[in-house]
């Protein structure tokens, strides 16, 4: 059976009354994204409340809003401290409310915020000269607040609750040589709730938003990387056979409070999500596609016009105008639009080519307007094998997911194909003045 939440879910031996989602760092679209996508499938499963990693007065205008109350989602979340952020806290808040609508009082969804950085003991932030408590006093105040929202939830459902793994993991992590070792919230929480605590930590590869390449081989997220097919989903005891002798990442930029997966966070975990925006095997392809005449490539991120959802997509152009692309690259899903592919699999990326009317029907044996009639038949996860995009079929696209040895002669001809279409097409625009 693949391994995924409903089955860590299912195999526990006591109920999870809270399932924790760890992060490695804040700055990652993705994460805030796959959040929602849990906490609509867990609603599903009795899951009541959702508490983040923000300031907790601000959580409950959200509540309010969530329930009900006047007032605009922009004001809402204009007045918090830790959420509003990424597009995805918008959606969150904006799916929440529509949910609520739906269903009986008793069943609607609370929001909580967790963190404890306006409780009284504090000290200034260096850079800004806000005030926060000492990182022991903050941990210690976000699990009073996460105990305290277990006990207003626990008769009405489980809790999903989001933050950064450093505040989340069980155990407290290093610290200098004769530092007091002062517990991590979730390892405060965990001592309360025993086996009906869950932890599941993410895992980043490459991001474009925290300037991450793709990870070393031997590091424990190049370890999952490579894992080419699997997950993303990683059940605990499956981690120690994968990860072996794998070292801890140190390519992380210094200001993104990144937190790389290590060998203590892997024990004490429940399982891993491994995320892989753009995995090391698609930068060969991309290598490849850039050395065709005139090339350029533009990755998609936070400097470019591209919403957060498309971050880390690349694109090919016959030209520097960058009008219109005859390939691009993407290595993940977008739930309700684009997931036959099943990218989320470790190590997955998808190459799409444009391929044309003509080239299209004499690849697949029919035009691209008769693709709708031949799609039951398809199976678009399947590796290494050329077929019709899954959403772009209509308009002559061709797409494969992992190119590898099998599709390798058919993919150089159609992109060699591909290239000669954009050079023309840029060349008859350029004519045209």
């Amino acid at each position: 059976m693949e391994f995924d939440l409903d089955v860590l879910l299912q195999s526990r031996t006591h109920p999870v009354e809270v399932l924790a989602l760890g992060t490695p760092a804040p700055g990652e679209p993705a994460f805030p994204r796959l959040r929602n996508q849990i906490f609509a499938r867990l609603a599903e499963r009795g899951f009541r409340s959702i508490a983040v990693e923000c300031d907790r007065a601000a959580g409950l205008a959200v509540d309010a809003y969530v329930r009900g109350a006047g007032g605009t989602l922009d004001d809402v979340l204009a007045a918090g401290r830790g959420f509003g952020g990424p597009a995805a806290d918008r959606e969150l808040v904006e799916w929440m409310r529509a949910y609520n609508e739906s269903v009986p009082p008793d069943e609607r969804l609370a929001f909580h915020g967790f963190d404890a950085l306006r409780e009284s003991t504090t000290v200034p932030e260096p850079a800004t000269g806000r005030t926060s408590p000492p990182a022991g006093a903050r941990d210690v105040g976000m699990a009073r607040n996460l105990l305290d929202v277990r006990s207003r939830e626990e008769r009405r459902g489980p809790t999903l609750v989001f933050g950064h793994t450093r505040h989340l993991r069980r155990h407290p992590g290093p610290r200098p040589a004769g530092a007091d070792v002062d517990p991590s919230a979730g390892a405060i929480v965990a001592d309360a709730l025993g086996r009906r605590y869950a932890l599941v930590v993410f895992s980043l590869g490459a991001s474009a938003a925290l300037r991450l390449a793709a990870p070393a081989d031997d590091t424990f997220e190049g370890v999952l990387g490579a894992a080419t097919g699997q997950g993303p989903v990683f059940a605990a005891g499956r981690l120690a056979e994968l990860a072996g002798p794998a070292r801890v990442r140190t390519d992380a930029p210094a200001d993104q409070d990144y937190l790389p997966l290590a060998a203590d966070t892997l024990a004490d975990c429940d399982a891993v999500w491994h995320v892989d925006r753009f995995p090391a095997a698609a930068a060969a392809v991309a290598a490849r596609i850039r050395e065709l005449p005139g090339v350029t490539e533009q990755q998609a991120g936070p400097e470019t016009p591209a919403p957060e959802a498309a971050w880390d997509e690349r694109f090919f152009f016959a030209g520097s105008e960058r009008r219109r692309p005859f390939a691009t690259m993407v290595g993940h899903d977008s739930p309700g639009f684009d997931e036959e592919s099943r990218l989320d699999r470790a190590g997955v990326y998808r190459l799409n080519i444009e391929l044309g009317r003509a080239a299209f029907e004499e690849e697949f044996g029919y035009p691209p307007r008769e693709f709708a009639e031949h799609r039951a038949g398809i199976d678009f996860a399947l590796l290494d094998v050329v077929v019709p995009h899954p959403v772009y079929a209509a308009q002559g696209w061709a797409c494969v997911v992992n190119p590898g040895a099998a599709s390798s002669a058919r993919v150089e001809r159609l992109l060699a194909s591909a290239h000669q279409r954009a050079v023309e097409r840029e060349q008859r625009r350029a004519q045209r003045g």
